[in-house]
């Protein structure tokens, strides 16, 4: 699936996950509240499990966010994800954490089986793997998904996107990140 690729008007995103966004804003974060409630046609935005927003709106704000503050951005927002969004408890490991990354993905949106892609998480050595996405969200997004929660779990962790294949920034449906600590 391409980045910010077309979704379902159904499909919606937990209010947790959106929290995220609004966290890379730092002390701008009503900059960032102004932009995802213009954008949802709302006056008042809920960060919590229970707030629903559709996920195709959100993704529109995240190109819009890419576009004017750059990839880096991208990637500092997703690096909040493991703080803010839904994970399944008792995760010890970064293993743990790679191999429990697709369900969270969809513990945090609605409406959403077969229509969103997914993280495929496979092991290729005693301290490495591959995560291969091919989800609608923003390339920089996953990277910087990926590269926090390893560095949580293992401080000298190293997460690079394989430049070898194709990447959904390019166009492509899906990206590979290699993971090694």
């Amino acid at each position: 699936m391409k980045e910010l690729a077309a979704i379902p008007e159904e499909v919606k995103v937990r209010g947790t996950v959106v929290d995220t966004f609004l966290s890379a804003f730092g002390p701008y974060k009503a900059r960032g509240t102004r932009i995802l409630a213009r954008i949802f046609g709302t006056d008042e935005l809920g960060t919590g499990e229970e707030d629903l927003y559709p996920l195709h709106l959100y993704l529109k704000a995240m190109g819009d966010i890419q576009t004017q503050f750059g990839r880096d951005f991208m990637q500092r927002i997703g690096s909040y994800i493991f703080d803010k969004a839904v994970f399944p408890p008792g995760i010890e490991s970064l293993v743990q954490a790679m191999e429990v990354i697709n369900t969270a993905y969809y513990m945090n949106h609605t409406e959403a089986e077969g229509k969103i892609g997914g993280y495929h998480w496979e092991r290729t050595g005693d301290r490495s793997g591959v995560m291969t996405i091919d989800c609608p969200y923003p390339c920089a997004f996953d990277l910087g998904v990926l590269a926090s929660i390893a560095a949580r779990f293992e401080p000298g962790a190293r997460v690079t996107h394989d430049d070898s294949k194709d990447c959904r920034h390019s166009g492509a449906e899906r990206c590979a990140y290699k993971v090694e600590w």
